[in-house]
């Protein structure tokens, strides 16, 4: 009797797996597409696992990477309420804010710029943390489209753009259609 052996790890990594997935979201009509060594089906980013046989949904591994069952997850995954909080994401975004910016900034007058990438680098000094930069960039684009959120105590944010983020390294983003979102600093305002 013959058996048939059939090289996973080699369909992932040589790009075949990913031609079959595009083809699949095509024919499902899910918008997938690939930037950066990542598969963008928003608001999910995956990154494939060729060494495990398996795609990686932010902490979690998937290993049913037939494409035609992937792209039935993620179609379900797209059409089920999104789960993220922005006021608890924003939340958190002010406490680690304040503790970068010291306590020179009361609240009261514009804070000043802070680089992303540093506090997201804050976000995940703990062992083990599994918090990608993409990710990160993806929930700045969630919680960019609430541009009247508050935090607790009444601050505004913005993402600023020009001369006040020069020399800031960007986190990049790809929404729905795969337009490029950058972002490079917040800064908290007081509130009106």
């Amino acid at each position: 009797m013959q058996t048939f052996a059939f090289d996973t790890s080699a369909y992932m990594a040589e790009g075949r797996f990913l031609a079959d997935l595009r083809a699949a979201a095509s024919e499902h009509r899910l918008e997938l597409f690939e930037r950066d060594g990542r598969i963008y089906c928003f608001p999910q980013i995956l990154r494939l696992e060729p060494q495990q046989s398996a795609i990686r949904f932010g902490r979690k591994i998937e290993r049913r990477i037939r494409p035609s069952e992937l792209v039935r997850l993620l179609a379900k995954v797209q059409k089920s309420p999104q789960r993220f909080k922005e006021q608890a994401f924003l939340d958190l975004l002010w406490r680690a804010y304040r503790r970068l910016v010291g306590r020179k900034w009361n609240g009261t007058d514009p804070g000043r710029v802070l680089a992303l990438i540093d506090l997201h680098d804050t976000l995940t000094l703990l062992p083990g943390s599994d918090y990608a930069p993409e990710e990160f960039a993806r929930d700045l684009l969630l919680l960019d489209r609430q541009p009247d959120l508050r935090t607790r105590g009444g601050e505004r944010f913005e993402f600023p753009r020009g001369t006040t983020t020069k020399g800031i390294k960007p986190l990049i983003v790809y929404d729905e259609q795969g337009a490029q979102r950058t972002y490079y600093g917040i800064r908290l305002l007081p509130g009106e």
